[in-house]
């Protein structure tokens, strides 16, 4: 589809030259003015049309790829698609879902939360708290595991193996209402004000914290 991840002022037409390029507010005054960028425009308008979002990546270097995060950056438009009075239960995306589905080179216990390469909660947050930021009630991820290890197996082993998540995939999609979902801090946080959820400086109250 040709998407650019990096975004830059060209993206916006005649930026004030000698300006230091304000990305937030680029893209609220484009939100504002009805100039949203039209591939992502498009994006959003694909977003709005969705129930259901599924985020499909390879993990590599513990981290989804940069086009990915570049597509957050841009698609995640301040004022069109959040504000700090439109996130969370009052987000965009409320009533939608949004799950990531993605592959990872080792096996489960690597990832668990005293495997070698980190707990696989911890290191999928950043992206399930952006999506739950914009409004998604987000859940519990589709995980392959040991992919590149399987890359080892003869091609009879191989396509067995792939087979087989395929249809774990296929069943996680056929039971949705059944996974769990991933809850923000925000939806942790039905009552009290924001002074009695956390502090002034925006940390959570000990009781309420989990990463």
């Amino acid at each position: 589809m040709g998407f650019d991840p990096c975004e830059r002022a060209e993206h916006y037409g005649a930026w004030p030259g000698g300006e230091r390029f304000d990305v937030q507010a680029a893209q609220r005054q484009a939100s504002g003015s009805g100039k949203i960028p039209k591939m992502i425009a498009a994006e959003i308008e694909r977003l709005d049309r969705a129930d259901l979002l599924i985020l499909q990546y390879p993990m590599w270097w513990h981290l989804p790829p940069a086009m990915l995060k570049g597509w957050f950056d841009r698609v995640f438009l301040y004022g069109e698609v959040y504000t700090s009075k439109k996130r969370f239960e009052h987000g965009r995306f409320a009533q939608k879902r949004a799950m990531l589905s993605l592959t990872v080179g080792t096996s489960p216990e690597a990832y668990s939360f005293d495997g070698r390469s980190g707990g696989i909660d911890l290191l999928l947050w950043p992206v399930n708290f952006s999506l739950a930021y914009a409004g998604y009630t987000v859940l519990s991820p589709f995980i392959a595991y040991g992919v590149e290890a399987g890359l080892k197996l003869s091609a009879a082993a191989l396509e067995v193996r792939l087979r087989n998540i395929e249809e774990q995939l296929d069943s996680a999609l056929a039971n949705l209402d059944l996974l769990p979902t991933i809850r923000s801090h925000s939806r942790r946080r039905a009552a009290g004000t924001k002074q009695e959820r956390g502090d002034l400086a925006g940390r959570l109250r000990p009781e309420i914290f989990e990463h």
